[in-house]
């Protein structure tokens, strides 16, 4: 499990603020408290509410939220679930580290990229047209 604490540039719908950001891997989703992603996003209401733990106790989530990071001058999109009275202003768990491939080297504090897992990609299927018998 890593942990590093960076200050990072976030943006979303209503503006962008420099924060401090939780690198966190053992957190299984991206979390942010509440007044902030209010500041910057347009959180959305969750199809259904999330139960998560701490070390504190359970907590449940019904809100989510849309916004950019900007590590090393790229702005590398995260979907986070919106928690209110949460301790940081926001937490980047496993979810986003293993999609964009971001390694981490607490022992040094480093956040490292790899650029090819950037590239946004984009998948199409054929459409399969059937006659009709």
């Amino acid at each position: 499990m890593g942990i590093i604490y960076k200050t990072l540039t976030v943006i979303g719908r209503r503006g962008r603020a420099r924060c401090e950001v939780l690198f966190d891997s053992g957190a299984t989703r991206s979390l942010m408290e509440r007044s902030l992603a209010m500041r910057l996003a347009q959180p959305v209401e969750l199809a259904e509410p999330e139960i998560y733990s701490l070390a504190r106790g359970h907590f449940t989530v019904r809100e989510g939220a849309f916004l950019q990071v900007v590590i090393q001058r790229r702005r590398i999109p995260v979907e986070v679930r919106v928690v209110e009275g949460l301790t940081e202003n926001l937490i980047l768990g496993a979810d986003f580290l293993q999609v964009w491939d971001i390694r981490l080297r607490p022992k040094t504090k480093q956040v490292l990229l790899d650029l090819r897992a950037l590239r946004l990609k984009a998948v199409s299927n054929p459409l399969i047209r059937l006659r009709a018998r």
